[in-house]
């Protein structure tokens, strides 16, 4: 019973955040360093001060910043064909697999609206990693053969703390056609 109760407070929490899309809040300039891909034809803001880790592909590109305190924040931005767009499309179910056992719910899953003929998805989950239950938020974009993927995520216990980075990131996200 304590489970579920704590599991609705955590998902009314997470409902209220989203009911106006992702939460744009005004951040501290000084906080923040503006991210280009030419490439992939996108622009976000990162925070300065989070460790910062890139591989650049011909076909995809991955960065993943994290904090002292396990925090983390990363980004994927891929071309894809039909067969991978279709995966894709089905992102929350192999994602889950993924996590297999360890995971725990599902706490949202629905479609946004960030720009016109840009496809977006946000899905957030919780799940065990190594005895910590971790709270993750996952916002899917596709546009025409096109994926950009941000995922933050942190410990239970500590992902309000880090929810304006969080929102912060994920609102900042510009896509260029």
């Amino acid at each position: 019973m304590k489970k579920i109760i704590i599991i609705i407070i955590l998902f009314s929490h997470v409902s209220i955040t989203f009911s106006k899309e992702i939460a744009k809040e005004p951040v501290k300039k000084d906080d923040y360093v503006k991210f280009s891909n030419q490439k992939f034809n996108f622009k976000l803001l990162l925070p300065k001060k989070w460790e910062k880790d890139e591989i650049d592909l011909n076909y995809t590109f991955v960065m993943v910043l994290s904090n002292i305190n396990n925090a983390e924040i990363k980004v994927y931005a891929a071309s894809v064909d039909d067969a991978e767009n279709d995966k894709w499309n089905s992102y929350s179910d192999w994602y889950a697999e993924g996590i297999g056992n360890n995971l725990k719910v599902i706490l949202e899953k629905k479609k946004i609206t960030i720009g016109a003929d840009i496809d977006s998805k946000l899905i957030i989950l919780e799940y065990m990693q190594q005895n910590t239950k971790i709270l993750k938020r996952i916002l899917i974009n596709r546009y025409k053969n096109i994926i950009i993927v941000i995922e933050c995520g942190s410990s239970v216990q500590s992902f309000y703390s880090y929810e304006k980075t969080f929102n912060a990131v994920m609102s900042s996200l510009e896509i260029h056609k």
